[in-house]
């Protein structure tokens, strides 16, 4: 990379400045058309130059890159004044703003006054933009909650339903003592998984009602985290009591009401893991928001985020063809403290 102004720069400052342009770029071109792919290897070779005067311009195959890009495309850095004041930062941010109508800077000033308003602000136009696919995810999570309560509100019932069977066990022999211990321990159990399934929907419920960065996004992540391993825990132990209880009544000698009745509760378990698993598989067709996800970056630390048109692809769900996609890089990995810290000194 090379640049000029009417002072001849330091290497160091080049490098710094080099690495910048590269990065900044590759996140634009990342999130262009797929058939922009092919020019991230060229962008080692990324060039600034500069006008006589002192103002940098993108070189020509650079612009190239970024005439191609199809929709708007937009770059909201939220970063305290040695990010937003640095103008090397300025620069070259100006220059893909200058050199394509598809590139839209938001520079904010997190310190200003208004910087944090404005931050917000800039994430709710993001978030307004991706409604339909955030409500999506947030639904699939409600689901999960609904399927949840629904498989706790059968499971009670099916083991009042094997404390009834256990009652009717007549045999006095071994082999019904046996049988009303296996019955009751199962009963037992389907009160626990239904507990489980229970408190899962509450803890789902509770977290899908909170806020990310107090914003209107729903952690509906959160939500599905706190229940998806339990409605996967019990459908999985549900499949091996279905057959297990198939396999007892089918048995030669057990007495009754074990052939009578264990049919027809292992076709019950069967058919609650059943709706238990397709919930589960509906809510993993569910992707999640990008805005979401850029969120729980900034949750972490500031963030670089590049807003790109929706996704060019026939087959994907409704919400997402209509839904821009959003991404975030950490500000300290674009801008490194130390390169910062010289730009500092520098100036």
């Amino acid at each position: 990379m090379t640049a000029q102004r009417n002072h001849t720069p330091g290497v160091p400052r080049l490098r710094r400045l080099a690495g910048r342009v590269t990065a900044l770029l590759t996140l634009v071109v990342l999130l262009a058309n797929a058939a922009l792919v092919v020019h991230i290897a060229s962008l080692a070779r990324v060039r600034l130059d500069a006008t006589a005067a002192g103002e940098h311009r993108l070189a020509p195959r650079t612009r190239a890159i970024l005439d191609q890009l199809k929709g708007e495309h937009e770059i909201i850095i939220a970063a305290g004044p040695l990010i937003v004041r640095d103008s090397d930062v300025r620069d070259v941010l100006d220059a893909f703003a200058a050199a394509s109508r598809n590139v839209r800077v938001t520079l904010i000033d997190a310190s200003a006054s208004d910087g944090p308003a404005q931050r917000a602000a800039a994430l709710a136009r993001v978030i307004e933009r991706s409604r339909a696919e955030i409500d999506a995810y947030a639904a699939s999570a409600e689901s999960l909650a609904s399927a949840a309560s629904d498989a706790a509100e059968r499971l009670a019932n099916l083991a009042r339903a094997l404390d009834a069977s256990a009652s009717n066990v007549a045999d006095v022999t071994r082999a019904g003592d046996q049988l009303r211990q296996y019955l009751a321990e199962r009963a037992a159990g389907c009160r626990n998984d239904a507990r489980v399934l229970g408190e899962a929907a509450s803890r789902a419920r509770a977290a899908a009602s909170t806020r990310v960065l107090d914003l209107d996004l729903p952690a509906a992540d959160a939500a599905l985290d706190a229940i998806r391993p339990a409605l996967e825990a019990v459908a999985s132990g549900l499949s091996r009591f279905a057959d297990e209880a198939s396999q007892i009544a089918a048995a030669a000698g057990v007495p009754e009401p074990a052939p009578r009745d264990l049919p027809g509760v292992s076709r019950e378990a069967s058919s609650i893991r059943d709706a238990l698993a397709a919930a589960l598989d509906r809510a993993s067709r569910v992707p999640t928001p990008d805005a979401l996800r850029v969120a729980r970056v900034l949750e972490r630390s500031p963030a670089a985020l590049i807003v790109a048109p929706p996704r060019e692809d026939s087959t994907a769900p409704n919400s997402a063809a209509h839904t821009p996609r959003v991404t975030a890089v950490p500000l300290v990995r674009l801008f490194p403290p130390t390169d910062l810290s010289a730009g500092a000194v520098r100036a």
